[in-house]
């Protein structure tokens, strides 16, 4: 079973950039630490055992709500993290009365395009190039 939290402390923000960090450096040879994050809402998945498993965080960027730095450890992938991850994010963001009426974007690569649509989210546009990575734009319209 997999229980998603929204970050609330120093230590649970230390364990979500080690997972960011150890996915996006190992996947993606990029770096996971962004300016960012001050203005974003984190979320950390944990497995039955309380082991950090995944991450996430949404943030408003112009008159949109991003989705960003999904990251899940590749030991768990295929395992529902990702998906208690999105429902987690979109709970957040329903629960939040400012959010109201801005669509929700982000972009995902094509791999995970399956675990968005499930929670209504339709592709957006062309593929695009991102750090030797292919993304896939996508939106939800509240």
């Amino acid at each position: 079973m997999v229980t998603v939290k929204k970050v609330m402390s120093d230590p649970e923000m230390a364990e979500s950039m080690t997972i960011r960090n150890s996915v996006f450096l190992a996947d993606d040879q990029s770096l996971a630490n962004e300016a960012f994050d001050l203005a974003s809402v984190h979320f950390i998945a944990y497995d039955s055992q309380e082991t950090a498993c995944g991450t996430a965080r949404w943030r408003f960027v112009d008159d949109q709500i991003h989705l960003e730095k999904f990251a899940v450890l590749k030991e768990y992938r295929t395992k529902g993290v990702g998906t208690a991850l999105v429902k987690a994010v979109l709970e957040d963001i329903r629960s939040n009365p400012h959010t109201s009426g801005f669509p929700i974007v982000l972009a995902c690569r094509p791999e995970s395009v399956f675990v968005y649509q499930k929670f209504g989210f339709t592709k957006n546009g062309d593929p695009f190039l991102d750090e030797d990575q292919y993304f896939i734009p996508m939106i939800k319209s509240e």
